[in-house]
């Protein structure tokens, strides 16, 4: 990427570390910093999300194959289902409630 700076240089970045000293050099340290800490923040809460989202699809996975199962039972179970269905809508309401 190529970059204008203030006084009329042009700089080429081509990676994050790139993009951080050159920040570095032209807003400080500081502003650096806190580039930084704010990355890592924003990796930590994604991973946290990525985990959370991960958990919710096996629960619903456990959920489908049971109910697969309750179908193709021969005699098939009307509570069982409604039971798994709830199941699935609480995990759903979870989710989309945040």
């Amino acid at each position: 990427m190529m970059i204008c700076l203030k006084n009329g240089e042009i700089e080429y970045v081509y990676d994050l570390s790139g993009m951080m000293r050159l920040i570095g050099e032209n807003l400080g340290a500081d502003a650096r910093r806190w580039l930084e800490e704010y990355f890592r923040e924003r990796d930590a809460d994604e991973t946290e999300f990525r985990e959370h989202q991960f958990e919710v699809m096996v629960e619903l996975r456990v959920c489908s194959v049971r109910l697969s199962d309750l179908v193709m039972d021969e005699e098939i179970d009307r509570g069982a289902i409604i039971h798994e269905t709830g199941k699935i809508d609480d995990i759903t309401r979870k989710w989309v409630s945040g």
